[in-house]
This record gives C-alpha cells, structure tokens and sequence, in this order.
C-alpha cells in the first residue's frame, strides 16, 4: 500500500533552508563508512562519504561541484545462503557536492546495485536495486552533521515485478573522522523514518558504523569496518518483527596516484536479501572495490 509523502515541506526546507545561520551509502554503503556505499535493503543507507577529505569550519562562502567520489564494488558470494540466485554482488554509484557554503554542503548521490545469480547462465541479473539521496550538512570542530532525504526502488532483472517495491526515508547523520598518527578512524550514526513506502513494512532504521585506516606505506593502507543495521517494522503488514543486520569487513588499499583499489574480505547478514522472502541472508564476501583517489 502507498502512503502519501507527507513530509514534502521539510523536503524542501532541507534541501533549500540550509544556508549559514545556520547521510547517503554508501548504500553500503557500504559500503561502510570508509568509502562505498551500498543500495540497501539488502540493509544500508547511502550517504555521502568524505572519508578522504578534510572536514573543516569554513568561512561563509560558497562554490559548485567541488567534489566528487565515485566506486566500482564487485564480489563473490561464499556460504550455504549464496546459492545459484545469490551469487555475485556488484554496485556502482558516486555523490557529488552540488553546492559548499562554506559551514556545510549540498550534496547528491545515486548508487545502482545488482545482485546476480546463475540460474540461466553464469552472469545471470536477477536484481537491480537504485538509491538517490539529497543532504545538506553543517560542519562542526568535532564533525559534521546533515540533513538526509533517501530514497530507494527495487527491481527484478529477469522477471516481471507486478508491484512497485520502494520508499522515501528522511533523517539526519552525524559523522566523526579523527587521525592518530598513521590511523584515520571514522565513526558514522544515522537515523532515518519512513515517509512514503510500497510494499515493505520499514518505520524507522538506525545504522551505527566504525571504520579505520591504518597507513602502511604511501601506496598500501589496511582498511577494517563494521555496521550494524537496526530497522523497526510496522506488524500490521506482515506480523514480524524488528529487523537486524550487520557487516564486516577486512582488506588492504592500494593507491596511486588516480585511483586507488581495495582487496577484502567481508561477512555480511542482510536484511531481505530477497525482495519477496522478507527474511535475512548471510554469506561471505571476496572481492574488489575500485575509487578515486
């Protein structure tokens, strides 16, 4: 059943009313707060990701596209759960800051994901899950705090999808980088509620996640992160209850002077994995993740 959006108003006063006086994701991602973002749920919000960049007070000014981060995510999927409709996970995306005002920014992100199997053949496309997000933010001394429109819409790649599957979320985020000597510690919260939704059941979903950097050499850092995903339900649709998912991750960058590529290994419990199951998966993760440097 579709719900009216009946927040439009603080839409518009977020991604408008964000001047000084005075996320989003990703996805997944996100992937994790150190960089990719992941369309979720599959479980995870997409906000913007500045864990290469300096966050700073800065003057009241104002500058257009002045920074942009992209990815490339692929991985295989290992485990009893990742069977011939689950077996490689790709996504790309990237966020653009729209507009830097000097105390924050207003920023633009979109991430496609597909799940793959290989039921029909080996590459087989069962899945295509799109996320778009709106922020604005305000920058601290000890962070940066933003404002966060989010939406997602599922689609089946090789099948015909009779309902839509989607919904509209807005929230806030609160991000922390801190750098202790060679480690760059990142430490991310968000809050979302459910404005307009069609056939899932989503109220409200928290995400805290942790992630770090340790810089080995110039070209070689070691990356780690966690997430864990909480989404509160409403029962009267499908009688169940509050949903929980997490993700893990290890793997070492290498960077140079263009690009950099990450190398991990990750163990993931998502939140319907399915469209259709309403039920988690878990599996591991082997894969690669390419990003701008």
């Amino acid at each position: 059943m579709r719900r009216p959006v009946r927040y439009l108003p603080w839409l518009l006063v977020l991604c408008l009313g964000s001047a000084p006086p005075a996320f989003a994701e990703a996805a997944d991602r996100p992937d994790q707060a150190d960089r990719a973002t992941r369309a979720d749920e599959t479980g995870r919000v997409a906000p913007p990701d500045p864990a290469d960049d300096t966050i700073i007070l800065g003057t009241p000014s104002f500058s257009f596209f002045n920074g942009y981060r992209y990815h490339l995510n692929a991985a295989s999927l290992l485990g009893p759960d990742a069977n011939e409709r689950f077996f490689w996970e790709a996504d790309v995306g990237g966020d653009l800051d729209v507009l830097d005002y000097g105390r924050g920014r207003f920023n633009f992100l979109f991430n496609y994901e597909a799940i793959l199997g290989k039921e029909l053949q080996l590459f087989d496309p069962n899945q295509g899950n799109y996320t778009l997000d709106l922020s604005t933010s305000w920058r601290f001394a000890q962070g940066e705090v933003f404002g966060v429109f989010h939406h997602v819409s599922r689609h089946l790649g090789d099948r015909a999808k009779e309902v839509p599957i989607d919904w509209n979320m807005m929230g806030v985020r609160y991000l922390h980088v801190r750098d202790v000597g060679r480690l760059r510690v990142e430490s991310d919260g968000v809050i979302l509620w459910t404005t307009a939704r069609s056939f899932v059941d989503y109220e409200v979903k928290v995400i805290g996640r942790l992630s770090g950097r340790y810089h080995l050499k110039d070209t070689i850092h070691g990356i780690a992160s966690v997430e864990i995903t909480t989404i509160g339900v409403d029962r009267s649709v499908a009688g169940r209850d509050t949903q929980r998912g997490g993700y893990l991750e290890t793997g070492v960058r290498l960077l140079s002077s263009q690009a950099a590529i990450d190398l991990f290994f990750a163990v993931e419990h998502r939140i319907d994995a399915d469209a259709f199951e309403g039920r988690p998966r878990t599996w591991a993760m082997l894969g690669f993740r390419l990003l701008d440097n």
